[in-house]
């Protein structure tokens, strides 16, 4: 595991803040959520050696069975680009090539993130050939949270 990216005040804020407002999002549609935030109750086991933000689970009603499982891990964009936002999500990308989906969520306005963060977030996961990882994203004033790409694959995108 390499050394942690230590965030400014402002960004990790907006990081805890997004962590809560999307486990609620989850929560709500139905999920067990565990989250890496100071106020949730419940939180993520570690995967591959990292502790995603946020694990979400969608059960039968009647069985213990997991129908669904996602592994988020957020980002601001600040940090996407750091040696351990890489390492982090690389890791993550393991549980995706075993049918657990993988979202990376950069935080930022949408018009940021389309005309810059998208592209560059985009070229990271070509480079690291990160193909089971979802490249998402959380608007923090519209609280909206959106997935931009789908999973790649060796004959390019599905």
């Amino acid at each position: 595991m390499t050394n942690m990216y230590k965030r400014p005040t402002r960004a990790q804020a907006l990081h805890e803040d997004t962590v809560y407002e999307l486990a609620k999002q989850f929560e709500l549609r139905g999920f067990r959520v565990l989250a890496d935030h100071p106020e949730w109750v419940g939180i993520p086991f570690n995967v591959e050696n990292y502790r995603p933000d946020i694990i979400a689970l969608r059960q039968y009603s009647n069985s213990n069975r997991v129908v669904e499982s996602y592994l988020i891990e957020i980002e601001t964009n600040d940090s996407y680009r750091t040696r351990h936002a890489i390492d982090q999500i690389s890791a993550l990308n393991k549980k995706g090539s075993e049918g657990i989906t993988v979202y990376w969520v950069i935080v930022c306005r949408l018009i940021s993130f389309l005309t810059i963060e998208k592209d560059k977030a985009l070229s990271l996961l070509r480079r690291y050939e990160l193909h089971y990882v979802q490249l998402a994203h959380f608007d923090p004033i519209s609280k909206k949270f959106e997935v931009h790409s789908r999973i790649f694959h060796e004959g390019g995108e599905e």
